[in-house]
Order: structure tokens, then C-alpha cells, then sequence
């Protein structure tokens, strides 16, 4: 670490003096097309040295980036990494140095070419040793599965010492196993192979390994055999029906099966209120508003926002009531503003989507006990939620135009088109009142 002092680092320019629709000025009404995060370092001997940070240190080309929307958000990620390693103690003039020195004080037990020294090297490259808090889940996530899981499997085949041994066969034997078992979804499965893809991808990209196994390890397909009416079969692909829907008697046997838990808490919010797992557990007390019924979901927590702003999503009355008795059961009176809502034994320490998952598995267990099978993924809760949403309003004659708007807010989507193809195309749904149209 070095030893200085420094100013708070700021975006140039200043992000609150124009937006992405009118764009920025200088004070002669020309456009500002050199971007950066300024600070200042003091040094120890109170010398002063003014720095500009155009993303270099950060591979961010901050400058190459034209739409402004999303310049605006690259703008405000590297500004919070500036900041954050200024305040480690890394000057991010010398970032790749400090970066270097931080690796090798990490590994220096660890040999060259062991998976567990790989994999170091890639988080450590990643920026999740010190993450920003828009990457404390994903690096926790990152740490337990390569830890807890890939590494001791690769222990067990005694290959885990050196990553040149590991092949295909092996991650797909591990992947596979995993999948089988029933312990991972074929979504879980694909999450994975995305994980593995990026160590792997850092390890051929800094010459460790030949040839990149990953290339020849096929994601998992759930696609089914359908015979039509004339006795033909087709294969219908699972990028045909990625929104499955629960019946009524299923989401009824669901809610009662986890009733009393976090998971009936979380349940809840994805069928309810559209928010993502992976949004869900992101979010903290300080973004729960009960009093006036909204959840305010901050850009660094969620996916694809990156207008900058906090998008407020509704909590309805069922959602309401579950939530009230969630908190009361889980904190009491003890509620401080950065608990995570959804937390893991200490209220400091966020819940994962494997806890709900070993929740949901279990429940599909007892339920098949009851002749009740199970077979469609947690994140279907949404999709379903969304069409009971819509089937409700329909049914209350509530203009279409009014239902994709509120399904819009709800789900934060950027336009009012993204909304239709969703309603229409994904979950296959007609929202006309009348779908027939003539002159006469």
C-alpha cells in the first residue's frame, strides 16, 4: 500500500449539468467529448499532483463509447473503482503494479499452473479481493463455487495441480454430475459453464494453457418431443418456451409448502413484484419502502438499468402482508439500514439463489409425495405472476395500453416495445380486445 492522501475523485463532466438526451456542454456550448474521473494526490510531504483517469488503468475506453446512456454508466463504474482503490491504498496511476504486487502477496504458496493459483489470478484481476459493492455477491458466489466445489472435484481426479491436465471431458463430467443428480437446473448448469468459461479464458489468454477446453463444452439443452395431431414428432427447443407458466393449483401448493420462511418471502417478491434473483438478493432494508409500498431498486443492484436511476417497483398487498411477517419473524427490532433483506445467518451477509434452490427442491419432493410433479424452473415464478397480473386486469376490462404500461414500470423495461414482445412473444399472450378488424 502506498501512503498519500487524495481528494474525492469526480466525473468530468459534471453528470448532474446536462443528460443523455441533450448531452454536455462546455462553457462555450460546445460538446465535451474527452471524458474522466479527476482526483488529487497529496503525498506525504503535502505535495499535490492533480490526476485524470480516462479508464486505461481499467480497461474501460471510456472516450470510445458513443451512446451517452451507456458512456454515463461506464462513467460512473469507473469512478467507483477509482474510488474504491484509492481508499486500499492503491494509486490507480500505478494500479497495475499495486494490482501485481497484491496478486503475488495472495499467492505466493500457490504453483504456477494449479487451478487454485488460476483462479486466484483471475479474481484478484476482476477486482473481487476488494469488490465494490455492486460485486460483493457475485464475488462471495465466485469464491464458494470454485472453492467448495470445482476445485475439490478436480482434487478427487488428482489433476488439480496443474490446469493443463483438465479437458473437456472432465468439465463436462463435473458439470453433468452436477446436472443429473438434480442438485443444478439446466439454467444453474449454463451459469457455470459461463464461470468456468471466464477462468478459462484468462488462463489461455496469459498462455497457461494451449487450448481453451471450454471451447468444446456444450451448454445444457432441455428440448422436448412433441407428436402433432398427425403423428409426426417435431423437437421443440427450449429457446421456444423459455417462459414456462405454474398452474394455479401449483403456485396455491408452492407458497403454502414454503409458508413461514425466507423462501415463501422470496417467492413472493419474484411472483409479485417481476424483480430478478439476482436483484433479490442484492437488495438492503434502506431500499424497502412498506409505509408507501415500493421496493427502490438501485442501479448498481440491478440488471441492464443503466439510466443511473432508482426505479421504484410496486409492492402489492399479498407481497405486502408476506414481507411484514418475513421481517418480523426474521429481524425484529433490530433493523439496520445495510442489512441485506434476504440474508444468511448474519444479517451482514447476503442469502443466495443455491439456499432458495435447495428450498424449492426439497418442496418439489414433498409435493411428488402428493402427486403434485414439479418440473418447471423457480425463475418461471415471474412469467407466471406476469400473466396472472395480466389475466387479472383483463378480466377487470383494464385498457391493454394500461396493463403493458404498468407491466413496463414494474419491470423497469427501457421502451414500450420491449414490454409487448414480452407479453406477446414470450409469455403468448393477446392482449386485444378485439382482434378483428374490418372496414365494414
Amino acid at each position: 500500500m502506498e501512503n498519500f492522501s487524495y481528494t474525492e475523485p469526480f466525473i468530468y463532466p459534471n453528470l448532474n449539468k446536462g443528460n443523455a438526451k441533450t448531452g454536455y456542454k462546455d462553457r462555450n456550448n460546445k460538446p465535451i467529448t474527452k471524458w474522466f474521473v479527476k482526483y488529487t494526490i497529496i503525498a506525504s510531504d503535502g505535495s499535490k499532483i492533480s490526476r485524470k483517469e480516462y479508464g486505461n488503468s481499467y480497461d474501460i475506453d471510456l472516450n470510445r463509447i458513443k451512446n451517452l446512456k451507456n458512456k454515463i454508466y461506464e462513467a460512473n463504474l469507473l469512478c467507483a473503482y477509482v474510488a474504491d482503490d484509492l481508499q486500499n491504498g492503491i494509486d490507480p496511476l500505478n494500479r497495475k503494479v499495486a494490482i501485481a504486487e497484491q496478486a503475488q502477496q495472495l499467492l505466493r504458496e500457490s504453483e504456477k499452473y494449479s487451478m487454485q493459483y488460476v483462479f486466484n489470478q483471475w479474481f484478484v484481476s476482476k477486482n473481487y479481493v476488494n469488490p465494490i459493492p455492486s460485486k460483493e455477491i457475485s464475488a462471495i458466489h465466485y469464491s464458494r463455487y470454485f472453492n467448495y466445489a470445482f476445485i475439490p472435484f478436480l482434487e478427487k481426479l488428482e489433476i488439480a495441480d496443474d490446469i493443463r491436465k483438465i479437458s473437456d471431458l472432465h468439465i463436462t463430467q463435473f458439470i453433468r454430475e452436477k446436472y443429473d443428480s438434480g442438485d443444478w437446473s439446466a439454467f444453474t448448469a449454463n451459469i457455470r459453464i459461463g464461470w468456468l468459461g471466464g477462468v478459462f479464458k484468462f488462463a489461455y489468454k496469459h498462455k497457461l494453457i494451449p487450448v481453451n477446453p471450454m471451447n468444446y463444452v456444450e451448454r445444457i439443452l432441455e428440448n422436448k418431443i412433441i407428436t402433432k395431431k398427425d403423428g409426426t414428432q417435431i423437437i421443440k427447443f427450449k429457446s421456444d418456451a423459455r417462459t414456462s407458466i405454474f398452474t394455479d393449483l401449483e403456485i396455491e401448493q408452492i407458497f403454502e409448502g414454503l409458508y413461514g420462511t425466507q423462501s415463501e418471502a422470496v417467492a413472493k417478491t419474484v411472483f409479485y413484484s417481476f424483480l430478478r434473483f439476482s436483484e433479490i438478493y442484492r437488495l438492503r432494508i434502506k431500499d424497502l419502502d412498506l409505509d408507501d409500498g415500493y421496493f427502490n431498486v438501485r442501479p448498481e443492484i440491478a440488471k441492464g438499468q443503466r439510466d443511473g436511476r432508482i426505479h421504484k417497483v410496486r409492492i402489492y398487498p399479498k407481497l405486502l402482508e408476506a414481507l411484514k411477517r418475513y421481517i418480523n419473524s426474521y429481524f425484529g427490532s433490530d433493523m439496520k439500514p445495510d442489512y441485506y433483506l434476504f440474508y444468511h445467518i448474519q444479517k451482514h451477509h447476503p442469502a443466495s439463489y443455491s439456499i432458495f434452490q435447495h428450498s424449492f427442491n426439497q418442496l418439489k419432493k414433498d409435493l411428488k409425495l402428493k402427486g403434485i410433479i414439479i418440473t418447471k424452473p423457480p425463475y418461471s415464478l415471474k412469467h407466471t405472476g406476469a400473466k396472472r397480473f395480466i389475466d387479472v386486469n383483463k378480466s377487470k376490462n383494464v385498457k391493454s395500453y394500461q396493463i403493458i404500461e404498468a407491466i413496463m414500470k414494474q419491470m423497469r423495461h427501457s421502451d414500450f416495445s420491449t414490454t409487448q414482445r414480452y407479453i406477446y412473444k414470450d409469455l403468448g399472450l393477446n392482449l386485444d380486445e378485439d382482434d378483428v378488424f374490418s372496414f365494414d
